[in-house]
């Protein structure tokens, strides 16, 4: 991604004892929602047991396709963590960090403060390099400070068709439909 810079924001050692006291006292429950498919049911049990350590019980729901989205959107759902399996389908870091200021369109944690959808809309009218180093500002501060989201796996698919090749039906979720190519009869 343009203006990426690997930042170790997140310690790479685990610290439970910092993490339970973060947690609080007692046993507390999570609700973790996660599509069937990719690598979200994969992640589920590393966050289970990850959480259990601390005195989380995670519930974990994993559902098919864009039922998962439908439930993140609504008001009012109880879900406390979800791994959504979105890839962005441009090289562009504003496909993931816009949403945060324009609309709740993947912004399903309905995080919104106006200093930062401030910041993000300037980010967005720039171009070249100064449109990278401000969103990769933008994205160390949402990482370090904010978390309304963490992307830890971004993969950009390309599917590569002749010019006979016609019908090209791209499903987000699971990617190029292949039972909706057709060949073009010149």
């Amino acid at each position: 991604m343009p203006g990426f810079r690997a930042a170790h924001v997140y310690p790479l050692v685990p610290d439970p004892a910092r993490a339970r006291r973060l947690a609080g006292r007692g046993h507390h429950v999570a609700a973790l929602y996660c599509v069937l498919g990719a690598g979200s049911p994969r992640a589920a049990p590393n966050i289970q047991n990850n959480l259990a350590a601390i005195g989380i019980d995670v519930h974990v729901h994993c559902v098919p396709g864009y039922e998962m989205w439908t439930l993140l959107a609504r008001p009012n759902e109880p879900w406390d963590m979800a791994i959504e399996t979105y890839g962005a389908s441009t090289n562009d870091p504003g496909e993931f960090i816009n949403g945060l200021a324009t609309d709740d369109s993947f912004n399903f944690g309905h995080y919104h403060d106006a200093g930062l959808s401030s910041a993000i809309q300037a980010a967005s009218r720039l171009g070249g390099v100064p449109r990278a180093q401000a969103y990769a500002r933008l994205d160390l501060a949402l990482t370090r400070d904010i978390v309304p989201r963490i992307n830890f796996d971004n993969p950009i698919q390309e599917d590569f068709f002749s010019a006979r090749i016609g019908c090209q039906l791209y499903q987000p979720v699971v990617g190029m439909d292949l039972a909706a190519l057709c060949v073009r009869h010149t």
